[in-house]
Parts: structure tokens; C-alpha cells; sequence
């Protein structure tokens, strides 16, 4: 149940995710704001669509890789049963086409793995005010928003970098990203390198630092395009 049951107006925040350092992760980081609470948790799909109509949060963070149901056929079945909910998915997929699918699905926005504080509470708020989140850009336009891994040099973190990066987010050892992605220990110590590279950093701290805040600054930018302008 919410852990923060005191909070006044808060927003109620669910998560379906079968990871659970990332459950934890979105509840810790709930906890330290004062415009939401955390209402529960879900570790797949099928318990998802029982549980959060009893539940009744305002907002669900959903992951798109569940172990039954994949996150955009949870999210369509809950468009139906709770029309009003909303919902923001959350994936270590960063392309245009699996955001574009989240979005027709009925998702409000995208929260590309790996999350920081700061990243999380701009998407949540964003999607709480109405508008989308981290939208891929629409044929026709003439330029195209950064994207949320891409260090200011252009250059773009690979699938298996964004997951190692995700780990040393985490706090996780060498070794242990190494167990978790099934991958020998010297192969997470070259991505972790070429990832300093990429950020121009020199360690784990500078480099979440520097994620965090280019993705902060990204979706700050992307909140003033996408509220209603005053006037």
C-alpha cells in the first residue's frame, strides 16, 4: 500500500516490473517527493491487471518486458478497465518504434531505462500535467529531440552499454552486471570504458551524473514544448 499515506494531493504511483532493484529503485525514489506517493507493486502482467483496478492508483510505471504479457498488451487491457489511468511505460528499448508503439497503446510517455531521480519525477510530472513524454518525432519535422542516452558528442550508447550502465546505476559490481547479463567480466569492463568515453568521464559517479543530467535537461526542454502555453 502507498508508503507515504500522509502525503496531501499526492499522486498515487504504481509499478509492474519483474525486476525487483528496480521496484525498489521507483519506490526510493517515490518516497523523497512530495507530490506522490508509492500505492504497490506488481512483478508481471496477469497480477497487474487483477490487482490495480482494486488499487486504484493515479499513475502506473510499466515495464515492456514482463514474463506473460508484454507491457503494451497491459497497457491496451487496462485502457479498457481503468480508461482514466495513466500510464507511462518503462523499458531499456530507447528506439522511435517501441515508443511509438507505447504510445498508440495508450501510454502518456516513455521512461528509457536507466533511471535516475531526477529523469524519473520530470517524466512523472509531465504525464501527471497531460502531456506525452519523450515523443519520437513526427514525419515532416525538421529536427529531432536528443535521445535520452545520447552524450552531448552525438555519440549513442549501444543496447548492451545502456545495460551495463543501467547496472552501475544500480550499484552493482563488475561481476555482478557481468551474472546478470550473462557476459564475462572483461567484456562489462571494455563497455564500461567506452562509455566514460562516450561521456567524456573517467568513472561510475561522473558518468550516472552526467546521464542524469542530460536527460534531465532533455525532458525539461521537452516540458515547455509540450504544456499549454499561457495566454
Amino acid at each position: 500500500m502507498a508508503a507515504k499515506g500522509t502525503v496531501i494531493n499526492s499522486f498515487r504511483v504504481a509499478v509492474v516490473d519483474d525486476d525487483e532493484n528496480m521496484r525498489q529503485l521507483v519506490k526510493d525514489i517515490l518516497q523523497g517527493a512530495d507530490e506522490f506517493s508509492y500505492a504497490g507493486s506488481f512483478s508481471n502482467g496477469i497480477e497487474a491487471l487483477n490487482g490495480l483496478p482494486q488499487m486504484g492508483p493515479d499513475l502506473v510505471l510499466m515495464n515492456m518486458r514482463l514474463p506473460d504479457l508484454n507491457g503494451i498488451e497491459c497497457i491496451r487491457k487496462l485502457k479498457h478497465t481503468m480508461p482514466g489511468l495513466k500510464i507511462v511505460m518503462l523499458s531499456g528499448l530507447h528506439d522511435a518504434a517501441s515508443i511509438s508503439a507505447s504510445l498508440q497503446a495508450g501510454a502518456v510517455g516513455y521512461l528509457a531505462k536507466p533511471i535516475t531521480t531526477a529523469y524519473c519525477l520530470v517524466n512523472l510530472r509531465v504525464a501527471v500535467c497531460g502531456a506525452t513524454g519523450l515523443q519520437p518525432r513526427s514525419p515532416g519535422s525538421e529536427s529531432e529531440s536528443p535521445a535520452a542516452d545520447a552524450p552531448e558528442n552525438g555519440a549513442r550508447l549501444t543496447k548492451r552499454e545502456t545495460e551495463v550502465i543501467e547496472g552501475l546505476a544500480e550499484g552493482l559490481l563488475y561481476k555482478e552486471i557481468a551474472d546478470k547479463l550473462g557476459i564475462s567480466f572483461s567484456a562489462v569492463h571494455q563497455h564500461a570504458h567506452r562509455i566514460y568515453q562516450k561521456f567524456d568521464v573517467t568513472n561510475r559517479t561522473e558518468a550516472i551524473r552526467a546521464l542524469e543530467a542530460r536527460r534531465a535537461n532533455w525532458n525539461q526542454r521537452l516540458l515547455a514544448l509540450t504544456l499549454p502555453k499561457r495566454g
